[in-house]
């Protein structure tokens, strides 16, 4: 049976999922980031009266384009948000962090990570890693039927 692995590296948390030590998927969560499905406090920075969109910032100092904000919430407060896309830099730009207002009556809560359900190790098998690195790093990965 498959089963996610979780290791906490320095800065990063790793997740494999395995079965019979044949690796079948990986994430990678950099903790210096504020990545999608990331819940967190925010201050409004700028808002316009009666809008349900505002710009706020992260405790990092991240800028954020939030939307679903209650009337109430005004400049310089701080709202708990959900990270629904992360900040991402394109050819000639940077795009900004986008959240949406997040309560505890939320219907919309996303499911739980790997990184929260998955089975904690202290260190993955030797090599699984390794393994996935070298083909995320060389840009090939091989599988079973693969022409060469």
């Amino acid at each position: 049976m498959a089963e996610w692995l979780v290791e906490e590296g320095i800065g990063e948390t790793r997740a494999l999922l395995t079965e019979n030590d044949q690796i079948l998927a990986a994430k990678l969560f950099w903790l210096s980031k504020d990545c999608a499905r990331t819940i967190l406090m925010a201050k409004i920075v700028s808002r316009k009266t009666g809008s349900s969109r505002a710009l706020c910032v992260s405790p990092r100092g991240v800028e954020i384009n939030a939307d679903g904000l209650p009337r109430d919430a005004s400049e310089g407060s701080d709202v708990r948000l959900i990270i629904t896309r992360e900040a991402m830099a394109e050819r000639g730009r940077f795009k900004r962090a986008q959240a949406r207002y997040f309560s505890d009556d939320n219907p919309h809560i996303p499911p739980p990570s790997v990184f929260a359900t998955g089975k904690q190790v202290r260190r993955f098998p030797s090599g699984l890693w390794e393994e996935v690195w070298d083909a995320a790093s060389s840009g090939q990965i091989h599988f079973a039927g693969m022409a060469r």
